[in-house]
């Protein structure tokens, strides 16, 4: 997903915990992570981090909505990393493609679910 229109929040809490809580809460909200990866492997703009440096991407499997005159597809990607000050960074990029006749329409805003998800992972893990 590109970095249209990142959303972002820093949680004062040890990695792990927000990792295994971002997963969680992303598995309640019906997004499925379909893998992790180190995100310096996709993101070859941003610089490169300290050995040591903990960071991960889940990527979800893409969930798809039908409606009568299209279908809508939806995929969200979180970046984790921890910062120099100890905070963990959560940055999430959300892409939403409507499919309608012979016409397609990308999305990468959805504020109010981002917003969700974000206040609960910072909810679960304090």
């Amino acid at each position: 997903v590109r970095d249209e229109y990142p959303y972002k929040r820093l949680i004062y809490a040890p990695f792990e915990r927000v990792r295994d809580n971002t997963e969680k809460t992303l598995g309640h909200y019906g997004w499925t992570v379909a893998k992790e990866s180190d995100q310096a492997l996709f993101e070859v703009e941003r610089r490169k981090t300290a050995d040591g440096v903990l960071q991960t991407l889940m990527f979800t499997e893409v969930r798809q909505t039908s409606f009568f005159i299209g279908t809508t597809y939806t995929r969200l990607n979180t970046f984790l990393r921890v910062l120099p000050d100890g905070a963990t960074e959560i940055e999430m990029r959300y892409l939403g493609i409507s499919s309608v006749m012979f016409k397609k329409f990308y999305d990468y805003r959805n504020d109010k679910a981002m917003k969700r998800i974000l206040d609960t992972i910072e909810a679960r893990v304090k």
